[in-house]
C-alpha cells in the first residue's frame, strides 16, 4: 500500500509531465499514448534518483509510483488489519509463495548480477530498492543474518531473498495467521513451492494437483502444502484432497523461522 501523501506526490509529478491539473479527469483526458509515455519517464526518474525525500519511502522500496491507497472508502484500512479484525472471516483463505519468488524480477532485469555488498549496505538515496535499508532493515546486521542463512549466495541472491520475504513470504504468513487472531470460522490453506522460480510457470497452485510431498517436474525439491482449520461451528472442516490438516502453529512457525529467521531482521519486516 502507498501512503496517500506519497500517492498525491506521484500523481502531481505525472500531471506535471502531462501539463495538466492533477485530477482524474484531466489526466484521463491526456490520452493513453501520452499517459504511457509519462508513466515510463516517471518510473525511469524513480530508478535513477531514488530519493525518499522526493518520492516517499514506500514508493522507493517498491520501485512502483502507483499502488493501492488507503482512502477510507474503497480501501477503508490496511487489509491485514481488517482481516485480523474479523473482515471476511467467513471466507476460506489460500496463501503461499515460491521460496524464490522475487528472484524472477532481479534476473529478468539483469540487476541480480550487478548487486554488491556495498549496494546492499549503502544508502537508500543512492541505491533505492537495492539497499536493505529500504525495507526498514538494519543493513549490516541484516546482511550478516541472511548470509549466515544462505552462506553460498551471491549478493544479488541475498537481495532476492530479502525481497521475497518482504513482498511475499512474510505477508503470506501474516495473512494465514490473521483469521486466527480474529477467531474466524473459515479455513486457511497454505502452500510453499520449494523449487527455483523458473519451474513455476506451467504449474500454479490452482492448476496442479497438490499433495504434501508432490515432486516438482525438475530435479529440485518438492511442493509442500497443508491446511490449518479453525472452524468454530459443528461442521466437519473441509480439507482439499492430499492437504494434511494441522493446527496453525507448527507449520507456520517452521516457515516463519525460514522467512524471518534471525533476531537481526525478523522484527523489521513490515506486514505490508
Amino acid at each position: 500500500m502507498t501512503p496517500a501523501s506519497d500517492a498525491l506526490r506521484s500523481s502531481g509529478y505525472l500531471a506535471g509531465k502531462l501539463g495538466v491539473p492533477a485530477t482524474r479527469d484531466a489526466i484521463a483526458g491526456a490520452g493513453v499514448p501520452r499517459l504511457l509515455a509519462a508513466q515510463t519517464e516517471l518510473k525511469d526518474e524513480l530508478l535513477s534518483d531514488p530519493d525518499p525525500d522526493r518520492w516517499g519511502e514506500a514508493v522507493v522500496a517498491s520501485a512502483m509510483p502507483w499502488q493501492p491507497v488507503i482512502d477510507g472508502d474503497i480501501i477503508p484500512g490496511p487489509p491485514i488489519e481488517r482481516i485480523a479484525g474479523g473482515a471476511g472471516g467467513q471466507v476460506d483463505v489460500i496463501a503461499g509463495t515460491n521460496i524464490e519468488d522475487w528472484r524472477l524480477w532481479l534476473v529478468a532485469s539483469g540487476a541480480i548480477a550487478r548487486i554488491a555488498d556495498e549496494i546492499l549496505t549503502g544508502p537508500v538515496r543512492a541505491y533505492g530498492y537495492q539497499a536493505l535499508a529500504a525495507y526498514g532493515l538494519p543493513a549490516e546486521r541484516a546482511l550478516s543474518a541472511y548470509r549466515e542463512h544462505y552462506p553460498t549466495a551471491a549478493p544479488g541472491e541475498l537481495l532476492a531473498s530479502v525481497q521475497s520475504d518482504w513482498w511475499m513470504r512474510v505477508p503470506a504468513i501474516r495473512l494465514a495467521e490473521a483469521p486466527t487472531a480474529a477467531g474466524a470460522a473459515a479455513g486457511t490453506y497454505m502452500y510453499e513451492f520449494a523449487w527455483p522460480h523458473r519451474a513455476w510457470v506451467p504449474c500454479t497452485p490452482l492448476r496442479c494437483p497438490l499433495s504434501s510431498t508432490q515432486r516438482a517436474p525438475t530435479r529440485h525439491s518438492s511442493v509442500r502444502c497443508w491446511a490449518t482449520t479453525r472452524r468454530r461451528n459443528s461442521r466437519a472442516p473441509y480439507t482439499p484432497p492430499g492437504w494434511p490438516s494441522e493446527p496453525p502453529g507448527p507449520r507456520l512457525a517452521e516457515i516463519r523461522a525460514r522467512a524471518e529467521g534471525h533476531d537481526a531482521v525478523r522484527h523489521h519486516l513490515p506486514g505490508r
